[in-house]
């Protein structure tokens, strides 16, 4: 009879030791996939501001020449449209793949804001307008930041403390 109930117990925890390995090892599982995801979702994120911000750059560029050289409107608005959007366009799509839908609308803004607003369509040459475009394009930008580490589970930032730009209004 202690033979049995020797063996009994001894299967008693070698089938919590097994139960408790497998919950162990499944919850590791779900956490790692988790954090992947988020990686992902982050490099998604990193790799459209990226592109967009090269698009930003390359537009403000062109503005500065407007200016300084003083060309004739339709040069600018030549070279406005010569601006390339691939990488973004790419970038973009990535990011839809993965996002949740307050980062894919605040992508969606900015991607307004370079694409179809006055400035990069070349429709408003003047400082004034670009000057708002592009306190609204960083503006557009911080509200997708935001979205995104919200997403990614990382905690708000003071603007104030970490940012570019023009101050938050």
């Amino acid at each position: 009879m202690e033979t049995v109930v020797a063996v009994i117990g001894t299967l008693v925890g070698a089938s919590i030791g097994v139960a408790g390995a497998y919950y162990t090892q499944r919850l590791s599982l779900r956490e790692q996939a988790a954090e992947r995801d988020r990686a992902n979702r982050q490099q998604a994120y990193s790799a459209f501001l990226s592109a967009v911000h090269e698009m930003f750059e390359q537009v403000r560029v062109v503005q500065r020449q407007n200016r300084s050289e003083g060309e004739a409107g339709d040069v600018a608005v030549s070279r406005l449209r010569a601006v390339s959007s691939v990488r973004a366009q790419v970038a973009l799509e990535g990011l839809r793949f993965v996002a949740s839908s307050d980062v894919a609308a605040a992508a969606a803004a900015l991607w307004e804001q370079m694409r179809r607003s006055e400035v990069p369509k070349g429709r408003d040459l003047s400082r004034t307008a670009e000057r708002s475009w592009r306190d609204g394009y960083w503006l557009t930008r911080r509200r997708l930041i935001d979205a995104a580490r919200s997403d990614t589970e990382r905690e708000p930032l003071d603007w104030r403390l970490a940012g570019v730009g023009p101050a938050p209004r």
